[in-house]
């Protein structure tokens, strides 16, 4: 099988056209495998996602409600058959090992935009499939409720963890996006956030407990003051929405209780408060309702 792929169009509706586009499709998805990121093996999958890109920024633009139907009902044909073929576990290895190192220290992002592994800059196609393609399928997987039954919860927290830890160092703002696309780290705060929105389809107590115990709400903290610092809006907006949803969800989890006793997480509740949610309802009073679940809770953090 070649190596590289067309630029597939958006899916047609016609059912001969759409038969044709659906046999490449199929094609393109099937040419996944459990492949290093940092070899150059990796050319050929960084090239499938890149194939997929306009079906994906399709997809994404489509706001209607996923909650209502099943996925298996809907044309969103990329989120449907990863999860139908379980492509989404080779999705998360892919985002696992650049995590992983991107938290030892054996890569970093570039104010170019590249990925620099071992000293060594990877290929232009290769970090805009590991920073955009990637983590864009990922966010867009996790938005149906089905893909939390068939994941591994662990791994996308421990992801989400050691990216977190990463962009409270370098908050980086090199990652360039189209509008219907998410970044490296934007992409898996959404994964977050949709599995928080289907809590009920998961164990909810070990989702709970695994948050508590990566220490997450302190870390959605730290990023949301540092992003807002260096004026990274949409990674503070969506770390906010997560935190402000995460705080909604546990109301009865000890998370919260612990959290509040700790003079070093207080410290820094009160410091996002003060630099990032007050100023920002200050601004515009309609924040106020996004924020209710951080506000209410800032009175137990004094």
């Amino acid at each position: 099988m070649s190596d590289t792929f067309r630029i597939l169009p958006v899916h047609p509706t016609t059912s001969n056209a759409f038969k044709e586009w659906f046999k490449e499709f199929s094609k393109i998805r099937s040419s996944l495998a459990p492949v290093d990121p940092f070899t150059g093996e990796f050319h050929k999958i960084a090239n499938a996602f890149n194939a997929l890109s306009l079906e994906l920024q399709n997809e994404i633009a489509d706001k209607s409600d996923k909650t209502k139907s099943s996925v298996y009902d809907r044309p969103d044909y990329i989120v449907r058959e990863f999860l139908r073929t379980n492509s989404v576990i080779l999705v998360i290895s892919y985002m696992k090992s650049l995590a992983e190192a991107l938290s030892s220290g054996k890569a970093r992002i570039l104010k170019t935009g590249i990925i620099s592994y071992d000293n060594t800059n990877l290929d232009e196609k290769i970090c805009s499939a590991l920073l955009r393609e990637i983590p864009s399928t990922l966010a867009f997987i996790f938005s149906a409720k089905e893909s939390v039954a068939i994941t591994n919860i662990d791994d996308l927290l421990k992801i989400c963890v050691q990216l977190l830890d990463y962009a409270i160092v370098d908050p980086n703002p090199y990652i360039k996006i189209e509008a219907n696309q998410y970044d490296l780290f934007t992409g898996i705060i959404y994964a977050v956030k949709s599995c928080i929105e289907n809590v009920k389809d998961l164990n909810a107590s070990l989702f709970f407990t695994l948050f508590q115990d990566f220490k997450l709400m302190r870390k959605f903290v730290d990023v949301i003051t540092k992003s807002f610092e260096c004026q990274l809006l949409t990674l503070t907006t969506v770390a906010t929405q997560c935190l402000n949803l995460y705080i909604q969800a546990s109301q009865a989890e000890p998370d919260l209780k612990e959290n509040a006793k700790d003079e070093e997480f207080k410290s820094a509740f009160n410091n996002m408060m003060e630099k990032v949610v007050n100023p920002l309802i200050t601004a515009d009073r309609s924040n106020r309702s996004k924020f209710r679940s951080i506000m209410h809770y800032s009175r137990s953090v004094k």
